[in-house]
């Protein structure tokens, strides 16, 4: 098995993901209960009196004599003057009091020393006020102390079940990605293992579950909300909706497990309490969903190499993960804001915090942007615009948590998409910049043609794609997903079909009409992506495409039916295309298929017929006598009709001996159709799988 995306490629965003978290300190992430101690003497001393200028106590814990003195004796209280306990100590001192010295163990002893020479409880100073920076260490009440250790106890608590929680959603996706790791290599490794699972357990469970939509019959096209095209949407498969729905009990579960007020807190009220114990949660949890919302997003995400999932199904699981996490980001920018209260604006105009609203925004607009019908009808200005969001959101996003002892977090966002970036252009580069032959093969369809590499030729898959890159003045940074198969007259090249739209496709068409219908033009491929279907214990093989999803089906059929222990299967074509002029531009291709007698191609013409370029028409022949000349002259039969795709599904079945599989790359609605077709044709005793080629990104 050729492995699409090379293995170093893939394992780079792993190293990079899980190297660089690794390589922040232990103290690099405040771990609350261990800070307990020093939340509560920070609360309480900072009550009993003032001990240096600022708003942050921590700048003087471990600068002045006198609070650190008072410090010393509070942590005596509890018998916890450890060197731990001041090696933690001093690591807040340095993150949120901005000293850069170091509080060793040795000077708190000594300053402990001081405590007991000189130390008073406030109503032992004569005329002592509060508000006046205090020249004596200030001893605590005991009993008072106890309760604050409490109330730091259950705040410390909470900061490490948040962490817990957060990773707890982390193990969930690792388990759902073992799963599907372990499934996807078990089929291709050992494929006849699972040509026995096709009794009614099985049938039912992939009936109901694998190949159902969430609703209906609707996977690949796209839902609209009262039939308003703005309200558009995608559903997931049954079983994708599933895992999110998991995924959303967990995080809801998660966001309020153990979040409740104790008896007698002196650091907050019981409102207060909850709003803060929240919104630490909230934040924490989605500080573990960020990364990997990024790796779900690249193009060189390893785990579709492991899971065998499309990149299509990642991004799918990127956008539902994005929401929920937009979700925490209110809530947890909700919870804060109410914990603030008079305090709000004060706080808001601290740094992280102004960063923290920009991300929020950010994260707001984001989320607007990515809807269906903007990336459907501006999809290059949509993936520009969400570019630039992102990295804004990122980066406000490490500002923010840095403060709090979080930043840590960031590296692997900042690793995993930079590692992608840097991967997708040593693949460019590797690729080069050859010059391509363009050419218009039909009224809307664009060949382009292009040497590849050696190194390209050894690692592609029969039906993976690529990203071409037209290196214009205007449009070298856009890139287009493009389907590849071999040159039939030249094994060293690529080729790729264009359908014409709006936008890049349509300004190349047009100059390739300025052009006399072909030229060159220098690209670059960043690829390959992707990998075929598993068809290896099939005995019939039904690859079924319409209109420019032929490339990657062609290139899968072709590949099968050179391989000899393909030779006893039947191999079977279906492509369905509007007009003939597609016929005309692939033709070659299609005669190259006739030496092959296991295979048999079946075209469906479902409008007239039209002129592909340099074809001579005799405009005197009906559409019958057309039919007769295609069918003459070539190895394939031409229907000029729909096809009843129900029927195409259970012919197969019919015919095949014990297995069969449907492999498609169709438009949005015949591969719905198909889906739902085999979905209602399992109950066969016979093993019917479904590998559906097409991708729906926007």
């Amino acid at each position: 098995m050729k492995v699409s995306v090379p293995l170093w490629a893939s394992m780079m965003m792993l190293m990079a993901s899980t190297t660089v978290f690794a390589s922040g300190s232990a103290n690099d992430i405040v771990k609350g209960k261990g800070y307990a101690t020093t939340y509560a003497c920070n609360t309480q001393l900072k009550k009993a009196g003032k001990f240096c200028k600022g708003i942050s106590t921590y700048s003087c814990w471990c600068s002045n004599e006198v609070a650190m003195a008072s410090m010393a004796g509070c942590f005596n209280l509890f018998d916890r003057m450890t060197p731990e306990a001041v090696t933690k100590l001093d690591f807040l001192c340095r993150l949120w009091g901005g000293v850069n010295t170091t509080l060793t163990y040795d000077q708190f002893v000594k300053s402990y020393d001081y405590y007991l020479e000189n130390a008073k409880f406030p109503s032992e100073i004569p005329g002592y006020n509060k508000l006046v920076i205090t020249k004596i260490p200030l001893k605590v009440n005991v009993t008072a102390a106890k309760f604050y250790d409490q109330g730091a106890t259950k705040l410390g608590s909470m900061y490490d079940d948040s962490l817990w929680y957060g990773a707890g959603l982390l193990g969930y996706w690792a388990a759902i990605l073992m799963l599907a790791t372990l499934v996807n290599w078990s089929y291709i490794i050992f494929p006849r293992m699972f040509k026995g699972f096709n009794g009614s357990i099985s049938n039912w469970f992939r009936r109901h579950f694998v190949l159902a939509s969430t609703f209906g019959q609707r996977n690949s096209t796209a839902y609209s909300f009262m039939n308003v095209k703005f309200a558009s949407g995608l559903v997931p498969l049954r079983w994708e909706s599933l895992v999110l729905l998991v995924f959303v009990i967990l995080t809801a579960g998660f966001s309020g497990a153990g979040v409740h007020a104790i008896k007698n807190d002196p650091l907050f009220s019981k409102e207060f309490a909850i709003s803060h114990y929240v919104a630490d949660r909230t934040g924490t949890i989605l500080m573990y969903l960020v990364p990997l919302m990024i790796l779900f997003a690249g193009r060189n995400n390893f785990l579709q190499w492991m899971t065998g999932w499309h990149y299509d199904t990642f991004i799918m699981f990127h956008r539902w993960i994005s929401r929920v996490a937009f979700l925490l980001i209110v809530a947890h920018a909700g919870a804060y804001s109410y914990f603030f209260d008079n305090r709000y604006a004060m706080n808001m105009e601290e740094n992280y915090m102004i960063w923290g609203a920009v991300s929020t925004v950010a994260g707001g607009l984001l989320l607007l942007q990515g809807m269906l019908y903007l990336r459907r009808n501006a999809y290059e200005w949509f993936h520009f615009i969400h570019i630039v969001l992102a990295v804004v959101f990122i980066m406000g996003a490490w500002i923010h948590i840095d403060y709090p002892g979080y930043g840590a977090f960031a590296y692997p966002c900042v690793a995993i998409w930079g590692c992608d970036w840097v991967v997708r252009i040593v693949r460019c580069i590797g690729f080069g910049f050859p010059k391509a032959k363009m050419s218009i093969v039909a009224d809307d369809l664009i060949k382009v043609e292009v040497k590849a590499p050696c190194w390209w030729r050894a690692t592609a898959s029969a039906g993976s794609h690529a990203f071409i890159y037209f290196l214009t003045p205007v449009a070298f940074m856009q890139s287009h997903p493009l389907s590849t198969m071999v040159s039939p007259h030249d094994p060293s090249n690529i080729v790729m079909y264009v359908k014409v739209k709006s936008g890049l496709t349509k300004t190349i068409y047009k100059k390739l009409l300025n052009n006399g219908n072909s030229m060159v033009m220098r690209v670059t491929l960043e690829g390959p992506y992707g990998h075929g279907a598993s068809i290896a214990m099939h005995d019939t093989v039904a690859f079924i495409a319409s209109g420019v999803g032929i490339p990657g089906i062609y290139a899968e059929l072709y590949d099968a039916a050179c391989k000899s222990r393909f030779a006893d299967r039947k191999l079977n074509l279906y492509w369905i295309i509007n007009n003939t002029g597609y016929i005309q531009a692939l033709n070659e291709e299609l005669d190259k298929l006739k030496e092959f007698s296991n295979v048999s191609i079946t075209v469906y013409v479902t409008s007239g017929r039209s002129k592909a370029i340099n074809e001579k028409v005799n405009d005197d022949k009906d559409d019958s006598e057309i039919s007769l000349e295609f069918s003459m002259n070539s190895s394939y039969a031409i229907m000029y009709d729909r096809p009843d795709i129900g029927a195409i599904v259970r012919r197969e079945i019919t015919q095949c001996n014990k297995a069969v599989a449907f492999v498609s790359c169709s438009n949005h609605g015949m591969s719905d159709l198909l889906r739902k077709s085999i979905q209602t044709s399992l109950e066969t005793g016979k093993r019917v799988d479904y590998f559906d080629e097409l991708q729906v990104w926007a």
